[in-house]
Order: structure tokens, then sequence, then C-alpha cells
């Protein structure tokens, strides 16, 4: 097991690293095709330039051909685009493992990690274009919609490790898309974006009614904090923003791995 969750650690780390790239790209307006190359001095990249985390520790921190500091940013995304795929790899593990027999395919649990590293890697996208440019990539996120539906569609013939009822699924995603677009309509558009309400759509697509609910608490709460800790710092009560985007993808996250957990705590706290 440690040697699958190594392999798909890096596995994910590379895909972060085309997040940087991809992010960036869209950003500038800039095609996606052609080859990496340094930002300030525009030369093509080498393959020893582009190895996940290793090539900014090798290099410390600074481009080889022009000795420019690199962002410590690309690294921590890289680092954490490994993390969520070797998580995604010991959710897959486990929860296949605890419904079938202990002979299941390993495929389902390769196929499962790839397909629950996705949407992580989905969330990570938007809460870091979000973080940078204070904003939602809206061609993305149309088609970010559509792969969530199509992998929630996928579910009804197919065992996914996170997807126990399609059905809850897409009503969850039509919950709280819905709870969304309300609060925008009826704040005359003010806090937040349309991206948001597909945000939490993918969200409720993949997390269901209960996870999606769990999800949004924490956006919520967890926003609020960082808010009220701005408004400390900045003095000012009115007009305080932050992204939200950031922070529905930590409470989607969360949630994915512990709304069942944190469900039971609170119900816990009830009695």
């Amino acid at each position: 097991m440690e040697f699958w969750i190594i392999i798909f650690f890096f596995f994910g780390a590379a895909f972060g690293s085309f997040i940087n790239m991809l992010i960036w790209r869209l950003h500038t307006g800039e095609s996606l095709m052609g080859r990496s190359y340094c930002d300030h001095s525009k030369k093509q990249l080498k393959p020893i330039d582009l190895i996940p985390i290793f090539s900014f520790l090798i290099f410390k921190g600074k481009c080889r051909e022009c000795g420019k500091k690199i962002p410590i940013l690309y690294p921590v995304v890289e680092f954490i685009a490994g993390a969520l795929f070797a998580l995604a790899f010991i959710k897959s593990y486990t929860n296949f493992f605890d419904i079938a027999s202990a002979d299941l395919n390993f495929g389902f649990v390769i196929v499962g990690t790839i397909i629950l590293g996705i949407f992580l890697l989905i969330e990570l996208f938007f809460g870091y274009f979000d973080y940078l440019y204070w904003e939602i990539e809206s061609r993305s996120v149309y088609v970010c919609v559509g792969i969530t539906f199509l992998i929630v569609l996928l579910g009804f013939i197919y065992p996914l490790p996170f997807i126990n009822n399609p059905l809850n699924h897409l009503l969850g995603g039509i919950l709280l898309a819905g709870i969304i677009g309300l609060v925008y309509i009826l704040s005359k558009k003010g806090g937040m974006g349309e991206g948001d309400i597909f945000l939490f759509g993918i969200t409720g697509l993949m997390l269901g009614v209960e996870g999606g609910l769990v999800a949004f608490f924490i956006t919520v709460m967890s926003g609020s904090i960082i808010g009220i800790i701005k408004s400390i710092k900045t003095k000012k009560i009115k007009d305080v923003k932050i992204q939200l985007a950031p922070f529905i993808a930590f409470g989607t996250i969360i949630a994915l791995f512990f709304h069942e957990e944190i469900i039971s705590f609170y119900l816990s706290m009830l009695v």
C-alpha cells in the first residue's frame, strides 16, 4: 500500500505542476499548447527544470536559466496536489475493501483513485485561481460541472468509493446550487459571484445532500473567521471582501473525507 501512496503522490504532484501552468496561461490568455518556459527570460525549460517539488529544491528556489526567484506557491501547490492524490488512493482503497471481499479487482481502486483525485484537483484549481486573481475562470467552471455530472452518472453503472447513491448526489448538486443561487439573488448579486453557484453545485454533486451541507457549513464558518480576522486587521466593519472559492475548496475537501464523523459528532452533542 505504501508503494502506491508514493506513486500517487508524485502523480498528483505532476498534476499540481500542470495546474500552475494552466492557471497562468488561462489568466494571461495564452495558448495551452506549447512547452513550458521561464516567466522572466521566456526561455524554454528543460526536463530537469520541471520535476515537481524537487526542481525547486535542487535549484534553491531559483530559475536555473535566469536566477530569478520562483514563487513559493509553485512547489506548495505541487505538494498539496500530491497529498490530495495520495489521500484519494487511501480513501478509494479503504472504501472498496470495506464493502467488498479482499480479492476485489485492484483496478477498481486505481480507477476510483484517479476519478476522486481529479475531483480534488478541480477544487484545488478553483481555490487557487480565485486566491490569485479574485475570480472564478468561467470557461473552466462550466467544463468541470459537466465532468462532475458525468462522474455521478458513472456511479450508476460503475462502483465508485465516494458515490453510494447517485440520486442523492444529483439532489445534492441541485440543492446546494439552489441555496447559493437564492442567496445570490436576495443579496442583489453582492458578496458572491455566479461562479460560486456552480462551485457549490459541483460540491453537492460529489458529496450528496449530507456531505454537501457539511461542506457548506465549513465554508461559511471558515470564511467568516478569516473575514473577522481581516476586519480586525484593517479596522473595517463593512466592505471587507474575501475570496470565497478557497473556502469552498477547503470545506469540500474536509467534508469529503470526514463528513460522516462531523455529522456523528454534531448529533452526539445534541444528545
